[in-house]
């Protein structure tokens, strides 16, 4: 990798994990808060509708962002074609949305659905309005503005929420706080925009733009058939408190993923586009990606499936109690999609998005087929026949990226199975100091910290027996980033001072 794109990379993945980190970190802080105000069919009237939203927001975008992000060539012709063709989209999908809010709340049995329909549509097209900003900051590596902009939106929405909850408004409070985080995200991005729309659009060029976008749409409309339909069948079958319950007991899934691993997935696409026709370039990035992400990411997540009843207990109260078993399968599941996720990552960047397609197509098939027939009776049994179908999928994966990207299938095992190796007997340390009742009589926090104590001691016993020379490297690779960073930050001080 030069130095030139090594130097935008790193600095990208720094203004990424600080948008990412920073942003969820503060949305997990305001999201436990108003666990304790609002009770869980209040949590899952919002979650009904936030299914519906996401199904709009899928339609209207079109995978354009990432279509910009990976045309090499882009010119303002193509910015304006995506502009109008989002917009006028969402306007249209927000009308639709209004119109049939009633059909919708009957079909899914949740009362009350129809009038947060309605208002929450609202923020299809304002979302809309920023599509092509971001997707240029992404293009550019500069996510500093990109971080300000998520850090500024979710704390100031997050504060409106709180308050309307605190205030009675109960549901309502949600359907406040997503307003206006997505009005402040567009609202920051058009404060520096990178672009302004003109009436210059030629469809010829646009086609070349959609002939990327429509494999991609098609990867999200899969994905999402994947992602949301176990959130419709609680919906349906169980009721707006138990989508309620399943909605507390993913998010501290959703925040890890995106803590842990979708940090870099990001910076990764925009990185490895920039290097797709060099293969060994690009099989040396994902290696080294693949390997960061398995030594970090793959024991937080099986460390917090271990950890999962305390977490909730903690985190949300006991009324969430069964919250727990939720989170114990999503983090397992997890621990395998943070390292399979950059397979589809580099079939992107070397412009096959099909080949995601049939990964996609093949998870929905099997998701479907086993959340129709399954036959559980609570939401754990329901979660757990869904994370064993979204893992079946995992060989296809990396299938697939082996023979069109060049991966070489025991390369990914010599690199991951000492991390899971030692993440697993830091999952039994656990287990046991729990069978053994050593921590049974702390207090909630300080067992807490024990237990994460006892874990992280055991992985890192682990790594130094199983991969001493992997785990170096990355503890060099680490100490060398934080002292470019430190470095930089030098030189711009003595240049703003000189």
């Amino acid at each position: 990798m030069s130095t030139s794109l090594k130097s935008r990379v790193l600095h990208g993945l720094f203004w990424s994990m600080a948008q990412s980190w920073g942003g969820r970190a503060i949305s997990f802080l305001l999201f436990l808060l108003l666990a304790r105000l609002l009770s869980p069919s209040e949590f899952g009237l919002v979650a009904s509708a936030t299914v519906v939203l996401a199904f709009m927001e899928v339609l209207y975008e079109q995978g354009f962002g990432d279509a910009l992000v990976q045309k090499q060539e882009l010119l303002q012709q193509d910015l304006n074609a995506v502009f109008f063709t989002s917009l006028a989209s969402s306007l249209l999908l927000a009308g639709l949305l209004c119109a049939a809010s009633g059909r919708i709340a009957a079909l899914m049995g949740t009362p009350g659905l129809g009038p947060v329909l309605m208002v929450t549509s609202l923020g299809l097209p304002i979302a809309a309005l920023g599509i092509c900003q971001q997707a240029l900051y992404r293009k550019k590596l500069e996510y500093k503005w990109l971080a300000v902009r998520t850090i500024v939106a979710t704390t100031l929405s997050g504060v409106v929420g709180v308050g309307c909850a605190l205030q009675g408004f109960g549901a309502w409070s949600l359907v406040a706080q997503g307003l206006c985080a997505t009005s402040l995200n567009s609202a920051i991005l058009w404060s520096r925009p990178l672009f302004r729309p003109g009436s210059d659009i030629d469809w010829s060029r646009f086609r070349g733009v959609l002939r990327y976008s429509v494999h991609v749409l098609g990867n999200r409309l899969v994905d999402f058939a994947n992602t949301r339909l176990i959130e419709l069948l609680i919906a349906i079958r169980y009721g707006a408190a138990a989508l309620g319950v399943y909605v507390v007991g993913s998010r501290i899934y959703q925040t890890a993923m995106q803590l842990l691993s979708s940090v870099v997935l990001d910076v990764a696409h925009s990185g490895f586009s920039q290097i797709s026709n060099e293969p060994e370039r690009l099989l040396r990035a994902y290696y080294k990606s693949l390997e960061f992400t398995a030594a970090v990411a793959l024991p937080c997540f099986i460390v917090l499936a271990a950890l999962s009843p305390q977490l909730v207990d903690l985190c949300f109260g006991r009324q969430w109690g069964e919250a727990a078993g939720v989170m114990h399968y999503l983090c397992l599941l997890g621990a395998l999609q943070c390292v399979q996720f950059y397979n589809a990552t580099t079939l992107n960047a070397i412009g096959r998005p099909e080949l995601t397609l049939r990964i996609n197509l093949a998870k929905m098939i099997l998701t479907v087929s086993v959340l129709g027939l399954s036959d559980a009776k609570g939401i754990t049994g329901l979660t757990a026949a869904y994370a064993a179908s979204v893992a079946l999928v995992a060989p296809l994966s990396f299938g697939l990226a082996c023979r069109h990207a060049g991966v070489s299938l025991l390369r990914i095992l010599s690199i991951v199975w000492p991390f899971l190796c030692a993440a697993l007997c830091s999952y039994a340390a656990v287990a046991l100091l729990g069978a053994r009742g050593t921590t049974a009589s702390f207090a909630p926090l300080a067992r807490l910290a024990a237990d994460l104590a006892a874990a992280a001691l055991t992985y890192l016993l682990g790594c130094a027996l199983l991969a001493p020379v992997r785990s170096k490297n990355l503890l060099l690779f680490f100490l060398e980033t934080v002292k470019e960073r430190r470095r930089k930050k030098v030189e711009v001080d003595y240049a703003v001072d000189n």
